[in-house]
């Protein structure tokens, strides 16, 4: 009976030294968590990459729209061009 009673305590003993280690383990990821730069997206830098994107859209959109104009105005010079005297005269 002795015996049982003291592999029973050496049993607790083993348990009782297992989860303190485990808890100084997750002491030690804290704090090893804590000394780890922030490498998390800024949120900042989140909208501004929305806001460029958006700047930079609207300025292709632009470039676009300027060279469709230039297409354009060179389609009806080119057009005017073909037509005779008495045609433009009516279109004016």
């Amino acid at each position: 009976a002795a015996k049982l009673e003291q592999r029973a305590l050496q049993t607790r003993q083993l348990v009782v030294d297992e989860i303190q280690a485990e808890h100084d383990a997750t002491e030690k990821s804290s704090e090893a968590d804590e000394q780890m730069p922030d490498d998390d997206d800024d949120p900042d830098d989140l909208e501004e990459y929305a806001a460029w994107k958006l700047r930079e859209l609207q300025r292709l959109k632009r470039d676009r729209d300027a060279r469709n104009k230039v297409e354009m105005e060179k389609a009806e010079l080119e057009r005017r061009r073909g037509l005779t005297e008495e045609e433009r005269a009516k279109e004016d």
